[in-house]
């Protein structure tokens, strides 16, 4: 998954973060800043964007239609 967004989202001004689940496992990882290795070393990881005063989202898992 990472591999395949990174570019993009890095381009559009996003900070993410490599993510097992839904938990970054990187130290520090609100104050990294986005590495082009990340592609290659955790191509299949989840992303995780890092919030800022500019972007809030929620996550909401919808068990029941």
């Amino acid at each position: 998954m990472l591999n395949k967004v990174f570019d993009q989202l890095s381009t559009n001004g996003y900070t993410m973060t490599p993510c097992r689940q839904k938990t970054p496992f990187l130290s520090a990882w609100p104050n990294l800043q986005n590495n082009v290795n990340w592609k290659a070393q955790y191509p299949e990881c989840n992303v995780g964007i890092v919030l800022s005063t500019k972007l809030v989202a929620i996550d909401i898992d919808v068990m029941n239609q």
